[in-house]
């Protein structure tokens, strides 16, 4: 009896693993339709894209994340914009995640800065995020103030970060090239 019981749970734990890699694998192939044309950018890279070029006051404003690591495994994307607070709002609730990097933590949304961390916990059984292309990873629902034409910029602390080295414990910031965005509001 006892034996069947720990034959049955590492069955369920070997299926619960393979589900998680699966589905981690696939996440990664999605990608959504951008106005913005396909990025130039010397990967890897994190791109920020959006579906329309103008907005009307009082609209939400969503403005996707886009990364792509070069096939380079990550285990997190660090990411700070900045923009005009006297133009766009944001807050903590705004922040939509994709099913890429599992895990997002909001360090700070509001006047003028937004800071997050999308990772991945290989302790719990997630695999590094490796893309080949660009795929969507958060999407940051902004909210217009006034009419304007405003820049959203992604600040040069921004990061791709490697699984940790096991002598030094570092791990290393692969990001090349960033690239922010314009919108305009009516």
């Amino acid at each position: 009896m006892k034996r069947n019981i720990i034959i049955i749970f590492f069955l369920i734990l070997t299926l619960s693993v393979l589900v998680l890699v699966t589905r981690s694998n696939q996440d990664t192939r999605s990608k959504a339709a951008f106005i913005a044309p396909t990025s130039t950018l010397l990967p890897p890279s994190l791109r920020l894209a959006t579906t329309e070029q103008a907005f009307d006051s009082g609209q939400p404003i969503p403005i996707h994340v886009l990364v792509n690591t070069n096939g380079r495994p990550t285990v997190e994307a660090y990411i700070i914009l900045r923009f005009d607070n006297q133009v766009l709002s944001i807050g903590p609730e705004d922040i939509q995640r994709a099913d890429v990097y599992p895990v997002v933590n909001i360090e700070s949304a509001g006047q003028g800065k937004l800071a997050l961390s999308l990772f991945t916990t290989l302790e719990a059984g997630y695999a590094p995020i490796e893309t080949r292309e660009e795929v969507e990873i958060a999407t940051a629902v902004f909210h217009a103030k006034k009419a304007g034409q405003t820049t959203i910029s992604v600040e040069q602390e921004s990061g791709l970060f490697t699984l940790r080295d096991k002598d030094s414990g570092q791990s290393d910031n692969i990001l090349i090239s960033t690239d922010g965005v314009t919108i305009k509001i009516n």
